[in-house]
């Protein structure tokens, strides 16, 4: 937080420069007039000797100390960058798929595995909604043809984003570049990686499903598949708009860089009565009032902030999808479509769990395939425990 304080001091210190204004009166008012002066001075010396002089110097001296603060803190800023990148990014990129170091760099972590899973899942249902168009050109086989399109290209924002250092430069983007100097288009669209891939998914879904309702009301009359499209469309826009919100940078900036809330203080903690005792509840901590502390807590640490609980979604609908697909290839084992349907489904299942699992601050940059390194376990040393069991306090953003 200290980046943003650091910007505010900025801010106060293009006030001083603002207020140059008052020197140069201070400076016009200590510069004697013509007819002050003896006979003998003319008033153009008078002009040239003073007047400018003093004035000048004065705001080109301020203006001069403005720009050097301003190159200070963008060094300063960019050295903060690299001190990230050469911190989370091995100075030389493994290139070899015969050793270890390669698999790490790409799988070591939970975010890229899930990443790559997701790539896996979307290109294997783009080439099955293609495939379907050269046996039917119906409006919902285009529709899907063109979501295969755009969720692939949303998984390949989600493995841009899933390195380490990228993850870690976005949240030093998000705390020191004030949202209110972004554009509309950045502040809700375009912030970072993770927001224009989940504004992908949700255009792969969304638009192609408001095509088709056009299509089906206004063109093939169909009303009752109608119906079913808008009812799907009005159930999803608030499960994805979760993950959405989630991503914007007013939302990651919130609750002291621990995320937005909306989905648990609107909807769970609602749904569930849950009450947030206060401090002094907490310290008499009997009979009722301890279990309610503890069921509160617990939900705060796994739905708490929006970014979990979009990722809580994922993973249910994922585990959903999934159990539904293996009945097809048991019964069908020969069948392209069965298998089409399992790939484009199995790995989205298992990439979302380990979304969860990695959406967690102290799961953050960790993976359970690289869990037992003996330099994971080095560099845990004796904090990891402690670590782990302050996870649900600890911000997502610092």
């Amino acid at each position: 937080m200290h980046l943003v304080q650091g910007i505010i001091q900025h801010d106060l210190e293009e006030g001083k420069i603002m207020s140059t204004a008052d020197a140069k009166e201070v400076a016009g008012e200590t510069i004697p007039s013509p007819q002050d002066k003896v006979a003998g001075v003319d008033e153009e010396s008078l002009t040239i000797d003073n007047t400018p002089t003093s004035s000048d110097d004065i705001t080109e001296g301020e203006v001069e100390s403005g720009e050097e603060e301003e190159e200070e803190e963008e060094e300063e800023q960019i050295d903060e960058e690299e001190r990230i990148i050469a911190t989370y990014k091995p100075e030389v990129e493994p290139k070899n798929p015969l050793k270890k170091e390669f698999w790490k760099r790409h799988l070591g972590t939970d975010f890229l595995v899930a990443s790559y899973l997701f790539l896996i899942s979307s290109a294997a249902y783009m080439f099955y909604t293609i495939s379907r168009l050269y046996s039917t050109t119906s409006a919902h086989t285009l529709a899907n043809a063109f979501a295969g399109v755009l969720f692939t290209l949303a998984s390949v924002y989600f493995i841009k984003l899933s390195y380490p250092e990228t993850i870690m430069l976005m949240a030093y983007r998000v705390m020191s570049i004030d949202p209110k100097d972004m554009t509309f288009v950045q502040r809700f669209f375009t912030a970072n990686e993770m927001l224009i891939a989940l504004w992908l998914f949700t255009a792969g879904f969304l638009a192609p499903y408001i095509f088709v309702i056009f299509y089906e009301l206004l063109v093939s009359g169909q009303y009752h598949k109608a119906a079913v499209d808008i009812a799907t469309t009005i159930l999803a826009i608030p499960l994805t708009a979760v993950f959405n919100v989630s991503a914007m940078p007013d939302a990651m900036r919130a609750n002291g860089g621990r995320g937005s809330s909306f989905f648990f203080d609107k909807f769970w903690a609602p749904l569930l009565c849950l009450k947030n005792s206060s401090s002094g509840d907490e310290e008499e901590g009997a009979g009722s009032s301890t279990a309610g502390n503890e069921r509160y807590a617990y939900w705060v640490k796994h739905v708490g902030n929006d970014g979990l609980a979009g990722a809580w979604i994922f993973a249910v609908v994922g585990i959903i999808g999934g159990i539904g697909v293996l009945p097809l290839v048991i019964m069908h084992p020969l069948s392209p479509n069965a298998w089409f349907l399992f790939w484009s489904t199995m790995p989205f299942s298992v990439g979302s769990v380990l979304l969860v699992r990695a959406s967690y601050p102290e799961n953050m940059n960790t993976s359970v395939f690289f869990s037992d390194d003996e330099d994971e376990e080095e560099g845990a040393g004796t904090g990891g425990e402690s670590d782990s069991n302050d996870g649900e306090q600890t911000p997502l953003l610092s």
